[in-house]
């Protein structure tokens, strides 16, 4: 419960912070959508530009994301230490045990991740006239899911890192592969020429799939080249890819002889 209300207590913080940072919209009125792409990247009526100014706005707003992947990732893998020692040796079934965990971490990414958004929204609310319009609802939701299965799969690779390397060395490897992810839409206009090639590049770079300005419906009339359906299902598929990973390295890996944290 302790746990549980601190991380809670953090995010509604930074929920607040972001807000304060990002929502700041022209006119004094703003409707859910409009917040809802400022929290993924867009700046007032445009869409996120790569350029370094704007891609360090991003890397701001995943900060969120990031202490939460340190500090879950870590606490799942000390408790994975103590299970070793307490749990394993009396019930065998791991794969059990390791499922269970996973669920709850799950949901805990979910509740974290849903309050960082009450922070927000609320926050808004009481500075600003906001509307909550039909698009924005669903816009929301989908900005809770990407954001939550990209924490997820972030903080399980934490704690599958850990294993082998210890949770300090983990976090900051996955820490960096995203801040990369982040610095190569830098080079996307140069590279794509601003053509027909600019979507693919950028639906190749993972980190696209947090930045929902970005995205359409494959409903949307207006069509385009990156789709927040396939956002999803690249979000999702690694999250189970992740848990399966870490599912056989939890059923192989011993910690009672072989403990990274502790030597």
């Amino acid at each position: 419960m302790r746990r549980g209300g601190w991380s809670a207590a953090v995010a509604l913080a930074f929920g607040v912070w972001l807000s304060f940072t990002y929502v700041n919209p022209y006119g004094g009125s703003l409707s859910l959508s409009y917040l809802t792409l400022q929290l993924s990247g867009a700046r007032g009526e445009f869409v996120l530009e790569p350029n370094m100014q704007e891609l360090l706005s991003l890397t701001l707003r995943m900060v969120p994301s990031l202490v939460f992947q340190a500090w879950a990732g870590t606490a799942f893998y000390r408790h994975y230490c103590v299970a070793s020692v307490y749990i394993f040796s009396r019930i065998p079934r791991r794969g059990r045990w390791y499922g269970r965990e996973a669920a709850a971490l799950a949901l805990r990414t979910l509740l974290y991740q849903a309050a960082l958004l009450l922070g927000a929204v609320v926050t808004a609310a009481l500075r600003w006239d906001l509307t909550l319009d039909g698009p924005g609802v669903k816009l929301l939701l989908v900005h809770l899911l990407m954001w939550s299965l990209w924490t997820y799969a972030f903080t399980m690779g934490v704690n599958l890192l850990a294993i082998y390397w210890g949770s300090g060395e983990a976090f900051a490897a996955l820490a960096g592969a995203q801040l990369v992810c982040v610095a190569l839409l830098a080079v996307l206009r140069p590279l794509g020429g601003g053509g027909a090639l600019l979507p693919v590049l950028k639906r190749a770079d993972p980190v696209t799939c947090l930045i929902l300005c970005w995205q359409t419906s494959r409903s949307s009339p207006l069509g385009g080249g990156i789709y927040w359906e396939d956002s999803l299902g690249m979000v999702l598929g690694a999250a189970l890819a992740v848990t399966g990973i870490g599912a056989l390295a939890v059923a192989r890996h011993d910690l009672l002889t072989s403990d990274e944290e502790g030597g």
